[in-house]
């Protein structure tokens, strides 16, 4: 898997969704017309990275790399990327492609919503507006571009927020998280009383 990058493309990306401090994303005025996995969106490189597509495979490699004693960083979207965070050469930079970049549920009548952890906020409230729901999610770091949006996974992990607007624990029911358990790389899911 290999992802091209042209710095002009990007450029002119942001400058065609970029957000206003204080506005609203409302994803049906900017978003591309579909939702394109990690490989295809040009924020990375994604042949810089090793490309993980499925739950097996991130699994297998947390178990070699366990065996083997080197880490494992993964890199979200490429938002507010900077080398200076990539693993050592002990380690693995991985990049989640395919379905773990773009695997998005929406039950429109239920109002939940299954999202991969490499999916993207943008495209996830893109996603949301096509079954009919309307969105407003405050732009909670400017990150909600297609060029730039956070991953859900980054905005878990960071529980980005800003004042007055809700956190990533009052969106969140559940998650699935890959840990290890008795010396072995296991899926898990994790769940909070709502």
């Amino acid at each position: 898997v290999g992802g091209t990058w042209d710095p002009r493309a990007m450029q002119r990306l942001r400058e065609l969704y970029a957000v206003s401090p204080g506005e609203i994303y409302r994803p049906h005025r900017r978003h591309p017309p579909t939702i394109l996995p990690a490989e295809e969106k040009g924020n990375i490189r994604v042949s810089d990275f090793t490309p993980i597509d499925s739950e097996e495979k991130l699994l297998a490699l947390m178990d070699d790399h366990l065996a083997s004693r080197r880490g494992i960083r993964v890199i979200g979207s490429g938002w507010s990327w900077n080398r200076i965070l990539e693993a050592d050469k002990r380690s693995t930079n991985v990049v989640f492609t395919g379905p773990l970049s773009v695997g998005l549920e929406v039950d429109a009548g239920a109002l939940r919503a299954t999202v991969s952890g490499g999916a993207s906020i943008c495209d996830f409230v893109f996603k949301c507006e096509q079954e009919g729901l309307d969105v407003d999610w405050p732009a909670k770091g400017f990150c909600f571009t297609p060029s730039e949006s956070q991953t859900f996974a980054g905005f878990l992990a960071t529980n980005v927020h800003h004042s007055h607007t809700p956190t990533a624990y009052d969106w969140v029911e559940s998650v699935r998280l890959a840990v290890f358990e008795h010396g072995r790389a296991v899926a898990v899911r994790a769940c909070r009383q709502v």
